[in-house]
């Protein structure tokens, strides 16, 4: 079964063949062949385990730099996830952190976290009111989506509903829209992504044949740049749009 687009990838020079992420795949979606390591594309689900236990880095996910995901358009919109906001101890507001994503280059912020407000509300009543067969799994997370997919007969209870970070981009670009007078083609969405599976949920969206967001970032390149600039920001929050409802889907059990 093709899943579409895929994240992650070997850089096949680094490889010895240690077998590591072949022991640790939940998919079974890695052989080792011909002393090197091969995705099967119709198992890999992008979790990222195969990065975390590589000894030699061989695995890497497929992701846009900063400076590539900017030079594209116009207006450029930072989508950051709320796994962001946790990256810098010591800080106690996300106001450093959203003004800071101005200064590194991005024209305007839209909370990833404000849409998933939205999703918890349309969810609550899918929950109580909606027609989808209980229990109904979240296709927020693609590697939940893809294990569905590939290895459970479990369709019917899937939530029918984009994910946050898709709602939020096609929002944002609407609102940037009728506040620069641009083109939807000349406005960006660069979603600032935690894991490989968020990056291929981001290039390939579900319900949508094309996505609104239009690259991909991983926190990784990110925040060591916001902790350059933040230092003189003050606490206020002028570009917060979330409440802690869509801010705690970060953490465990935020979402529930």
């Amino acid at each position: 079964m093709s899943i579409g687009y895929a994240s992650i990838y070997l850089e096949n020079e680094k490889c010895v063949g240690c077998t590591r992420c072949m022991q640790r795949c939940p998919t079974e979606a890695i052989r080792i062949r011909d002393g090197k390591a091969t995705i099967l594309r119709e198992r890999c689900v992008d979790c990222g385990e195969c990065i975390r236990v590589c000894p030699r880095h061989a695995m890497k996910a497929r992701v846009d730099t900063l400076s590539e995901a900017l030079g594209k358009y116009k207006y450029t919109i930072a989508l950051p996830a709320q796994a962001l906001y946790g990256q810098f101890p010591g800080v106690r507001t996300r106001a450093p952190i959203l003004e800071g994503l101005l200064r590194i280059g991005f024209d305007s912020v839209f909370e990833v976290a404000a849409a998933a407000e939205v999703m918890s509300a349309v969810t609550h009543y899918e929950l109580n009111y909606g027609s989808i067969p209980h229990p109904i799994i979240t296709t927020d997370c693609p590697v939940i989506l893809r294990i569905v997919r590939i290895r459970f007969p479990l369709l019917p209870h899937l939530l029918n509903y984009r994910s946050p970070m898709e709602v939020a981009a096609r929002w944002s670009k609407r609102l940037a829209m009728k506040e620069t007078g641009l083109s939807e083609e000349d406005i960006g969405c660069v979603y600032i992504s935690p894991c490989p599976a968020k990056c291929a949920g981001a290039k390939a969206a579900l319900g949508t044949a094309r996505p609104a967001i239009t690259g991909v970032v991983s926190i990784a390149e990110v925040a060591p740049r916001l902790t350059a600039v933040m230092g003189d920001i003050d606490d206020h929050e002028r570009y917060a749009q979330a409440g802690a409802a869509g801010v705690s889907w970060a953490i465990s059990g935020g979402q529930s």
